[in-house]
């Protein structure tokens, strides 16, 4: 390919790998985001990196190679939205487990990051984690992050080692390990409660403790909610901490370096 086209390859391989990150990145990725302005970013995002190759550096045009190359710029894409989406993951499960248990898991509301049905909790949390996300610029280190991985794995056809995913599969273990030490801050005061409510029942037979008990967990969450702000920010820079290592860290194992 020469010319005109040989740019017309560049951003169609940039487009892809944009499209695979857009598809799980945090906020980029909810669904209050319009798929309108995803397609703009997405457009925006790819002409500008095209700037950064220069004409000897376009890659070639191999049709054999034409669905793996394409496969392989989506995967990219993808683990590198991954990489910061499993702390965002991880805070779901919080708020999954602490809706649960202050008495919320019947009423549940749209998340608008998924669009999907959650409990109350849930849904503030990945609101919260949101907003934190952006305003520590995460966003812009994701972006830093994904331009980086054209360094190690240039725009074309290529052989990916694909011996790097049972790192992947880790990590999403350690997605359940920030989750349940983002609850546990919670879940320990609201089960003493229930204990306490246990023995109130045991004591006082004719008290209705079932009904109170809803009552007692809701007013003693909704209190340590109010004082889960700092240990959510803490969850937020870790996430864009070890989502910069770690996808980093696929990119070199993919390239094999």
């Amino acid at each position: 390919m020469k010319g005109d086209l040989a740019w017309v390859w560049l951003f169609a391989l940039i487009m892809v790998r944009v499209s695979g990150l857009l598809l799980v990145a945090p906020v980029l990725a909810g669904q209050y985001v319009p798929k309108k302005v995803r397609v703009f970013f997405a457009l925006i995002f790819s002409i500008l990196l095209c700037g950064t190759f220069s004409a000897d550096s376009l890659p070639r045009f191999d049709t054999r190679m034409l669905p793996l190359t394409l496969t392989y710029e989506l995967l990219i894409g993808l683990m590198i939205g991954l990489a910061f989406r499993w702390t965002m993951f991880g805070v779901a499960v919080a708020g999954e487990m602490i809706g649960l248990k202050m008495g919320l898991g019947i009423a549940s509301v749209i998340d608008p990051g998924s669009g999907m049905q959650s409990n109350f909790v849930q849904a503030l949390f990945l609101l919260l984690y949101s907003v934190l996300f952006v305003s520590m610029d995460g966003h812009h280190e994701m972006l830093r992050t994904f331009n980086a991985s054209y360094l190690a794995i240039p725009p074309g056809p290529a052989n990916l080692d694909l011996s790097c995913f049972p790192a992947v599969i880790e990590q999403t273990a350690a997605m359940f390990i920030v989750g349940v030490r983002l609850a546990g801050l919670m879940l320990i005061p609201l089960v003493l409660v229930m204990c306490a409510m246990a023995l109130t029942a045991r004591a006082f037979p004719q008290a209705n403790v079932f009904f109170l008990s809803y009552s007692v967990s809701l007013v003693v969450g909704l209190y340590l909610m109010s004082t889960t702000g700092p240990a959510i920010r803490m969850a937020v820079n870790y996430g864009i901490q070890q989502g910069t290592q770690d996808a980093l860290k696929w990119i070199q194992g993919l390239a094999g370096i």
